[in-house]
């Protein structure tokens, strides 16, 4: 074997004395082989390095003719019935004639600059000179302009349809004399309603993404069109043939008119006075996703296939100044005017919001209270529209501050600033706007200058609830079921595998609530909002937000009335909503679907509307008026509907053989009076055929409706029986709902509630104990199952026809077993049984101090009176028990409540108890389970346990206490009988 050198010495072997070589420190004489192996590896090295520079290049040298448009990239796909919808990056804008907009009957006055002014107590803006008044319509403009002659006002502007005017006073008031002047114009009888002209800066929910992507239609979201597929917009349009041309109206920025994707169907209302200032994508990005033509041949293709679509660009009607850009309240009235009422569009998108109010709302009550004055005002307007019978829906971004440390950042005004900026927060990025050389808010950020180290170290972002949305705010019932909340959803499909791209699988992982996406209960549904390809001017772009979402929504609205132009616009929301699909987030939110939505209204076209078949009559006067008012949700779909109008048809039958009559409200968005008062069985069992769920959950509502029926009548006793599948989504709620109910009790009315949560999605523990607080004392009924629904309708028909209960409700932790004539109800799961001849059992939920929901039941019972009932308690783990026993009165009303409150359980504790009729309760508690009863508690009529003392112990104390009397007089006696003797 040959060796190798090992004696290397400096630069030449020591072997041979040859210089060695330099990379490889190897001898080219005693080393060759080595050397030969070391040098094929270095050359080797070096082609693969050159082979992955030129693919680099290559790449660049494509994405570049890609960027610059000199290569064009065009995919087409065939769908449904191979019609092909073609993508590209291509869209010069087209000279069309496009009418101008029709102004006929709007007259709208452009308001200074210099008279707007900020309130300083309540942070509101408003225009200092102006009111605005919406008359009665038989009430003429000129009656009114003599009234307002001696006030120094002039109408300068008119909505003409409505009686809407614009009023200029002669002198700049304050606020509150603003205020004082609009009371006092609100207390005339001619007056519907007035309203300062208030003021608000505007901004688009969005923020700009630069990256582009494409794929192919399929069943994997996906590329540009990946919103389109994720709600599937392509099953909608299989329905396209039963489809009519909708009006829609989209109030934004600003539009690019002549783009060759989009056809407006006449000038949008301000956008020529819009578009002469710095433009903005924004509204032609909107317009895109729900109207881009449809089937030719170019760009994208938006949501609806037959649309009339018009515009309004909200920027034109902007008061310009020096410094601010300020929007009023008048202008969004005579845009919603234009759209609803001039131009009958059902779907309204409003992808705009007032971003920094909404942010300063979230952090200061002032601010608060002045965005709720706002929307409160909106929906006074709304609202009008909506008695006057106008069909509308308006879908509304929730806004794209939720993300902490997301796009919008802002600091808190010094005490030290005394500039006229009228918000508390302002803007990081504005700020860093003005460090960077835009001078346009040197006044305000002049005083920041020096600090950005300290402002950067105090910035507030995200946690921006939905609520303090300009819509999000309305609280009123009617309004809020023509808005549509719409938050932002992000698409998590990627590509895995493969080389360099090639040969990687598309892979779907759903979706999520994307972070910037403001949230919270007054959101109603999700869309696609991140990265979406729709028109910009003269092109297509890419743009992610809230407002990208809103538009699929706007565009699925649109749908529902496409292939159902008679649908009431209340419906348009709960369809969209119940036809969603998912839940994503803390609410549970749905991902809106537009084939689901299309197919649901088609479904409601065909069917009868109940709530018409009968006209309204008055009350009767009977001994009882009985409202039946149920839940008929889209939860109660199915099983749940059909059990419940088994359940309504015996209670008819069992009621109407005594004394009474019953009407029947059913509620989802809204409440129905599908029978009015009737003692005829038939007539009541033919409304109930014809019930079926749709819709969301507004207790609220059915019980406006029921109360309204009942105020009509005389009867003696009068009773709604409330029964529902889950808490509420809509009207009042929580604590509000509860005070509403306490306030009908008051009345005199009695209810009775029936829960069915067995397939809630909420918290059920919370909706049980709501229920509870809505129902008279002792008149819930909780239902485990549909099946039961028809034994406790019969139970309460039972108890209203004069047979008495006796109410035991036992909070944990302890079983509990009842018998009479060798029948059982039994808590125990060993032997668990909830119902016999006698009475029944029943089960509620309760949450521990950290919400958490505990293993341990409470039990209530149901007993019919009349018999001495031994109930047996027996402990099942350690803590407090209370027990609660109810007895009723003549009336069947439950009168008399006795308590026993914080009682020690262990799971050695044996309780024994009559349920009976008697002047006094009593619970025999053997607390070590020795078969001796350790402690008595009694309670008398309404009253509370107090502790019975032993019979024995009693007669020692009065022996011992005697002896001692005894004893003290004898000591007494002796002691004066020595005095005697002494003296």
């Amino acid at each position: 074997m040959k060796k190798l050198c090992a004696n290397k010495k400096g630069n030449f072997c020591a072997k041979c004395g040859s210089r060695l070589d330099e990379k490889t420190g190897l001898c080219p004489e005693c080393d060759k082989s080595r050397l030969k192996k070391a040098n094929r590896k270095r050359k080797l090295r070096h082609i693969i390095t050159v082979f992955l520079l030129i693919i680099v290049i290559i790449g660049i040298v494509i994405i570049g003719l890609v960027h610059f448009k000199i290569i064009d990239i065009t995919l087409t796909n065939i769908i449904s019935d191979q019609q092909k919808i073609y993508y590209n990056n291509e869209a010069e804008d087209i000279n069309k004639e496009i009418p101008p907009t029709d102004t006929e009957g709007i007259t709208y006055y452009q308001t200074s600059d210099d008279s707007v002014e900020q309130d300083s107590d309540t942070g509101i803006l408003y225009v200092n000179n102006e009111v605005l008044v919406m008359l009665e319509n038989d009430f003429s403009k000129e009656e009114f302009t003599k009234y307002l002659a001696p006030l120094g006002g002039k109408i300068v502007g008119e909505l003409s349809d409505i009686n809407e005017y614009q009023i200029q006073l002669e002198r700049s008031l304050t606020y509150s004399e603003l205020s004082s002047l609009v009371n006092d114009l609100q207390n005339r009888d001619e007056v519907l309603y007035a309203s300062p002209n208030y003021a608000f800066q505007i901004s688009e929910n969005y923020y700009p993404d630069d990256s582009r992507w494409k794929n192919e239609w399929s069943n994997i979201p996906g590329g540009e069109n990946w919103g389109m597929e994720a709600i599937d917009v392509p099953g909608a349009w299989e329905y396209r043939n039963q489809m009519q041309p909708v009006n829609v109206g989209i109030l934004d920025l600003m539009f690019d008119v002549n783009h060759k994707d989009l056809n407006f169907v006449e000038q949008p209302l301000g956008n020529v006075a819009a578009t002469s200032g710095e433009w903005d994508n924004h509204g032609t990005h909107v317009a895109g996703t729900i109207a881009a033509t449809f089937d030719n041949g170019t760009g994208v293709t938006g949501v609806l296939p037959k649309v009339n679509l018009y515009g309004v660009s909200i920027r034109g009607f902007e008061i310009r100044g020096e410094k601010n850009k300020y929007c009023n309240y008048q202008a969004w009235k005579t845009a919603f005017y234009y759209l609803i009422v001039k131009k009958n569009c059902s779907v309204i998108n409003l992808s705009v919001g007032l971003d920094t109010l909404t942010f300063c709302a979230s952090r200061n009550e002032v601010y608060n209270e002045a965005l709720k004055i706002i929307a409160e005002k909106i929906s006074i307007f709304l609202k009008q529209l909506i008695k006057d019978n106008y069909s509308f829906i308006i879908c509304k971004s929730t806004g794209n501050q939720n993300e902490v440390h997301g796009e919008y950042q802002y600091f808190k005004k010094d005490e030290e600033d005394n500039s006229k900026y009228p918000y508390l927060y302002y803007r990081y990025e504005d700020f860093e706007k003005y460090l960077n050389g835009n001078k346009t808010d040197e006044e305000y950020f002049a005083f920041y200058k020096n600090k950005k180290k300290e402002i950067k170290k105090r910035l507030e972002s995200g946690n921006v609830d939905a609520k303090y949305d300009i819509l999000g705010a309305i609280d009123d019932v009617e309004v809020q079921k023509r808005i549509i909340m719409v938050g932002a959803a992000e698409n998590l499909t990627h590509r895995e595998g493969g080389f360099l791209g090639i040969g990687s699988k598309l892979v779907h992982d759903g979706y999520k609530i994307a972070a910037y996406s403001q949230a919270g209960k007054c959101v109603n549904v999700i869309a696609p909002g991140t990265d979406i390809y729709s028109t910009i001017k003269d092109s297509y772009g890419i743009n992610s937000g809230t407002s990208m979402a809103c538009p699929h929504v706007s565009g699925i609205a649109g749908l529902i009335v496409s292939v159902n132009p008679d649908i009431d616009s209340d419906l348009v929301k709960e369809i969209i909503r119940e036809s969603a699909v998912g839940k994503y987030g803390e609410y549970g939110y749905g991902m809106a679907n537009a084939k689901n939505a299309v197919e649901m209204a088609l479904e409601y076209k065909n069917k009868k509307k109940t709530d018409q078949q009968l006209p309204r009559t008055t009350a009767l006067s009977n001994e009882r008026n009985i409202v039946l008012t149920l839940d008929t949700s889209g939860s109660m779909d199915g099983t749940p509907i059909q059990e419940t109008v088994k359940a309504a048809n015996k209670f008819v039958d069992t009621v109407l053989e005594e004394d009474a009559s019953i009407g029947i409200v059913t509620y989802e968005s809204s409440a129905h009076c599908i029978s009015e008062f009737s003692g005829n069985k038939s007539v009541l069992k033919n409304a109930l055929s014809e019930v079926y769920a749709l819709g969301g959950t507004n207790i609220d509502e059915g019980l406006q409706q029921a109360c309204e029926m009942l105020s009509s009548g005389n009867a003696r006793k009068k009773m709604i029986i409330l029964m529902t599948d889950g808490e509420p989504n809509e009207g009042r709620c929580g604590d509000d709902l509860i005070a509403y109910a306490d306030e009908i009790k008051k009345t005199g009315i009695l209810i009775y509630t029936i829960g069915f949560f067995e397939n809630s999605d909420g918290t059920k523990s919370y909706e049980q104990a709501l229920m509870e607080a809505i129902a008279s004392e002792g008149c819930h009924y909780e239902v485990a199952s549909a099946d039961d629904l028809i034994f406790f309708f019969k139970d309460i028909a039972d108890q209203m026809n004069g047979q008495k209960y006796i109410y035991v409700r036992i909070a944990c932790p302890v079983d509990v077993s009842v018998s009479y004539q060798g029948q059982t109800l039994t808590s125990s799961e060993d032997a668990l049984n909830l119902r016999t001849d006698f009475g029944t059992l029943s089960f509620e939920d309760v949450q521990d101090s950290e919400g958490n929901v505990s293993e341990d039941q409470v039990k209530i019972l149901r007993l019919k009176e009349g018999v001495d009932y031994d109930v047996k308690i027996t402990g099942t783990g350690r803590g407090l028990m209370d027990y609660t026993i109810g007895f009723m009165d003549d009336d069947g009303n439950y009168s008399d409540f006795r308590k026993f409150e914080h009682v020690k359980i262990t799971g050695k504790t044996k309780i024994d108890t009559v349920a009976a009729v008697s002047e006094v309760s009593v619970l025999n508690i053997d607390e070590d389970g020795d078969g001796k009863y350790d402690v008595k508690l009694q309670a008398g009529k309404n009253g509370y346990g107090e502790e019975i003392h032993s019979n024995i112990i009693i007669y020692a104390g009065i022996a011992a206490g005697a002896g001692i009397i005894l004893v003290v007089s004898g000591v007494v006696i002796l002691h004066a009988r020595k005095r005697k003797k002494v003296q």
